[in-house]
């Protein structure tokens, strides 16, 4: 079953946490007859004194060796028509977000059943006295019935102005042949959470787990002992960055002119493979520089049409048939970050004169690092060129411009390209990019970030997709500032990006 979550219970908003508080037993004993709890309800053994389970983990996703879950009930008490505890899990080491994210509840038995005192993401006291265990049951949904039965109940809580609002459900529901299990799921603010526990009335507290998530991503997720499994990940869509290019043509060239123009039949269908690598060199002005090839990033597959629009526009889904990445820097969370590539559809819409008019990607089966690995490929999976509209001929130039943000200041990217040949189907353009420099004081010197480019673009009519190479060279320096009584360290860092793109 796919669970969509949104945040984990003991989270509230804008990555506050908050636990359920311990119970506060008073110092003189409680007089009254304790509640006797009737053996065949599956929290039965919540009540037993010293109750304690401990598990090993049944699915661990996260960092480092999978853990051991303990739960225990902490300072039981009894009155007359009601039982109180407090339920805490804890793993035999630190796991980060998940710690707090572990079941920890107080509960609260009557004759009908077993509440929780933590109601989706509000936080309650436990009861100190019976007629405030009795109002507050009276007050919330029962978790699970002396007598089970399914259980369904959705919530909301509306924002604060310390919280976002919140969506949840809870829900108990039966597993295997004696147990109930009780869940809570709830969403806010893209994050999300569900929490899981499971009881038989012979064994008492069986299993449970906890997942956390954003944006439909499971990020965490752990269960122990007997517990259903974890949710899934949701399908992750998300729209990528589109340049709205200006196109100006600078001089039509010589001989024949006639447009230039992409063009895509209904049924195009193309293999396709992009190439991303890098390679660093850096030089901090303390000894010789150092240089590094980044890991080179391959994603292959097939390009087809999904669309012809009356406009000429076209649409195109490249699906990911593999992504890999080799070479030195290559990381395990990288290899499994790509790789959840396999089977992403990017969708892209094309306009005649090779402006990009949308894109977004659908991968569907995400991991936490699937949305870091999108973000490296896609800002390099540039396929097309911005052409004029207006007949050109050989030697024809033209440019087109569009705004980015580097480092917080927005700065304007020119591509000057050329037609250098035009012979039967095939037309090639040689193109240079930069970005104009930008210009920051640092302290006992001047910071300098520019970056500068070429790409040939190959353009074959009849096929979908045109074959292209580029290079990017990114540029990063430091000049000390002459006569100055602490002048800055002379740097200079370079990244060298390289792309090809190799249809079939």
């Amino acid at each position: 079953m796919r669970v969509r979550l949104g945040l984990v219970i003991v989270l509230v908003g804008c990555g506050s946490q908050v636990t359920a508080p311990p119970i506060v037993v008073p110092s003189e004993p409680v007089r009254e007859e304790a509640l006797a709890i009737d053996p065949a309800a599956p929290y039965a053994k919540l009540f037993a004194k010293d109750a304690r389970w401990e598990f090993p983990a049944a699915t661990w996703l996260g960092a480092g060796p999978a853990p051991t879950i303990t739960c225990s009930v902490e300072s039981p008490r009894g009155f007359e028509q009601a039982r109180v505890g407090y339920l805490r899990c804890a793993a035999d080491r630190e796991l980060g977000a998940m710690s707090g994210a572990m079941p920890r509840f107080g509960i609260i038995a009557t004759a009908q059943g077993l509440w929780f005192t933590e109601h989706l993401t509000t936080v309650t006291q436990v009861p100190d006295d019976e007629a405030a265990a009795l109002a507050w049951a009276a007050s919330e949904p029962m978790r699970i019935g002396a007598k089970p039965a399914p259980v369904s109940y959705q919530a909301h809580a509306d924002a604060t102005a310390d919280a976002p609002a919140i969506d949840g459900r809870i829900e108990t529901f039966a597993f295997g042949e004696r147990a109930w299990c009780t869940a809570i799921e709830n969403a806010a603010a893209g994050d999300a959470g569900r929490v899981v526990l499971c009881f038989d009335a012979a064994r008492g507290l069986i299993g449970g787990g906890a997942a956390m998530a954003s944006r439909g991503i499971v990020t965490a997720a752990l269960t122990f002992g007997e517990a259903p499994p974890p949710p899934e990940s949701a399908p992750f869509e998300t729209d990528l960055d589109v340049d709205v290019e200006a196109v100006t043509l600078v001089a039509p060239g010589k001989g024949k002119r006639a447009p230039l123009a992409l063009t895509a039949a209904a049924d195009s269908v193309q293999p396709v493979a992009y190439q991303i690598s890098a390679h660093a060199i850096s030089d901090d002005g303390a000894g010789k520089p150092a240089e590094a090839d980044q890991p080179t990033l391959y994603l292959r597959g097939t390009a087809a049409v999904t669309l012809v629009e009356p406009s000429g526009r076209f649409r195109y889904d490249f699906a990911v048939a593999e992504a890999t990445a080799t070479g030195p820097g290559t990381t395990p969370a990288l290899t499994t970050g790509i790789a959840t590539l396999v089977g992403a559809v990017f969708s892209t819409a094309v306009d005649p004169d090779g402006r990009v008019a949308a894109r977004k990607v659908v991968v569907a089966h995400p991991i936490a690092t699937t949305p870091l690995v999108i973000g490296q490929v896609a800002q390099s999976m540039d396929t097309f060129v911005a052409l004029p509209t207006a007949p050109i001929g050989l030697g024809a130039t033209w440019t087109s411009t569009y705004p980015t943000t580097l480092l917080g200041q927005e700065v304007t990217v020119t591509v000057r390209s050329k037609l250098v040949s035009r012979k039967g189907p095939i037309a090639v353009i040689s193109s240079d990019t930069a970005i104009a420099p930008i210009v920051q004081p640092v302290d006992g010197g001047t910071a300098r970030l520019e970056a500068k480019g070429t790409i040939t673009t190959v353009l074959t009519a009849g096929r979908l997709l045109p074959t292209r190479a580029a290079e990017l060279r990114l540029i990063a320096s430091v000049e000390p500032t002459a006569g100055v009584a602490n002048p800055a360290r002379r740097e200079r860092h370079e990244l060298h990006m390289r792309t090809r793109v190799q249809p079939k």
